[in-house]
């Protein structure tokens, strides 16, 4: 009975908002859109409903427009961080989970029917959004911005792009991922072995923990029940046994961790997020064995002779059969790969955002999910920042011009990144070729007074 009271009430909303959008001076609901409830007698726009006209604010600057089309900036920011498929105008549509992902979209609907914050954005919600002035699906003045870093600004005014991916979610229960058993996955005297994660629980086994990345009976990698990354070689010297790095990778906290073996330097090493945090040296060497032969499986999350299941999620699983210097690592793992790269036989990026398959784009080594469901994730990247350094300079220039241009700069092969969120992809079409060179020259290359 509550939920029928509750639609029988939300739709008393609906009805109310769409006479509310038109009633006008002029009859303007058949100009193509629907006319804003604020847009009243004279004319006067007040977006954010403060009592204060649009323009006056913007001209007193005591409301942003940093794109200056005179509507203040907080009218137009709706992160995208809350919607259900990357789509900013996901309050235009059902979706599970309450609430939308406009603040002043969300404060209209909700204000009259509470269930869409608090419960479910469902068919009435998004029925309410189609004809409420605050959200903009396609009917009002404006086009919804983003604003993924939070800090009240728009992103195409800082040059900023909201970008978006996924991970694996393993439970600690028995999710893993099998890239099967090829050979190209046996390391011998030297490899590195990287992936981000963040931990949730303890992992399956109330003393190992869960397993990162491994194969059985020759190299793993693991977080232990105390937050400790360990690892087990089988080679020479320490041997097939669980040696502690000392490095703790804290619960719901996104670490990078790699692990660098180096027979020939008689080291090993493990970096989290990119600084060298151990290293044994000396007493360290032999090519890698196998005992476990009739084990040979590569795994994320889990191990294919005993339960050691990891819980938490993990992103982008790289390994490669040589050690990598510490500094190229580094400058990595911030960024993706084109999966080419000397010395990588396995790179997962876990982007897929669905389905059954983990797709390795360095050797085809594709694996097959078992039990983890995809969750999707969100960060700020700069667009033009291609080196992943903090600011946009003439280095970046150079890296989209061999990007786009080949690395002998004598044939155009666009586009040179498929990815539509990657920094290279300045007008944030899909693609990525010369119109984005030249935007990037003019950024670098500014005009001085």
């Amino acid at each position: 009975m509550t939920s029928i009271r509750r639609r029988r009430r939300s739709a008393v909303c609906v009805v109310s908002l769409v006479f509310a959008s038109i009633t006008v001076i002029g009859g303007n609901e058949r100009l193509g859109r629907t006319a804003r409830a604020d847009e009243s007698a004279g004319g006067i726009r007040d977006c954010n409903r403060n009592g204060i006209a649009d323009d006056v604010e913007v001209a007193d600057g005591s409301a942003a427009d940093c794109n200056t089309n005179d509507i203040p900036d907080e009218c137009e920011i709706c992160s995208t961080a809350m919607t259900a498929s990357n789509n900013p105008r996901d309050y235009c549509s059902p979706h599970p989970g309450g609430s939308c992902d406009c603040q002043a979209c969300a404060a209209a609907v909700c204000g009259v029917d509470p269930f869409c914050c608090d419960a479910e954005w469902d068919d009435i919600c998004a029925q309410s959004a189609a004809v409420s002035p605050e959200c903009p699906c396609g009917v009002g003045p404006f086009e919804p911005q983003t604003d993924c870093d939070d800090d009240g600004d728009l992103d195409e005014c800082q040059n900023l792009s909201p970008w978006r991916g996924s991970a694996l979610v393993f439970d600690g229960r028995g999710a893993y991922v099998t890239a099967g058993t090829d050979e190209a996955l046996r390391m011998d005297a030297g490899f590195t072995l990287e992936a981000w994660i963040q931990p949730s629980g303890p992992g399956s086994d109330s003393t190992q923990g869960g397993i990162i990345a491994n194969r059985e009976g020759e190299y793993e990698l693991a977080r232990f029940a105390d937050g400790t990354i360990r690892f087990a070689l089988a080679n020479g010297v320490p041997g097939w046994a669980w040696a502690s790095s000392r490095v703790v990778a804290p619960r719901l906290a996104w670490t990078h961790i790699a692990l660098v073996y180096d027979s020939s330097r008689r080291n090993v090493r493990v970096l989290a997020d990119g600084e060298e945090a151990f290293a044994l040296t000396g007493n360290v060497g032999g090519a890698i064995h196998d005992v476990e032969p009739t084990f040979n499986e590569f795994r994320i999350g889990g191990r294919q002779r005993v339960e050691q299941f990891f819980d938490g999620q993990i992103d982008e699983v790289r390994i490669w059969n040589l050690p990598r210097p510490s500094a190229d690592i580094a400058a990595d793992r911030n960024r993706w790969l084109r999966g080419d790269e000397p010395g990588l036989v396995g790179y997962w990026r876990l982007n897929e955002g669905r389905g059954q398959t983990a797709f390795d784009r360095a050797d085809g080594h594709h694996g097959a999910v078992v039990g983890a469901p995809w969750k999707s994730s969100q960060r700020c990247i700069l667009l033009g920042d291609l080196d992943s350094d903090g600011d946009v300079s003439a280095a970046d220039v150079g890296e989209l011009t061999r990007c786009i241009l080949g690395p002998g700069q004598s044939s155009l092969v666009p586009p040179c990144r498929p990815d539509a969120s990657d920094a290279a992809d300045l007008q944030r079409d899909g693609d990525v070729d010369l119109a984005d060179l030249r935007i990037l020259l003019n950024r670098v290359v500014a005009p001085t007074d």
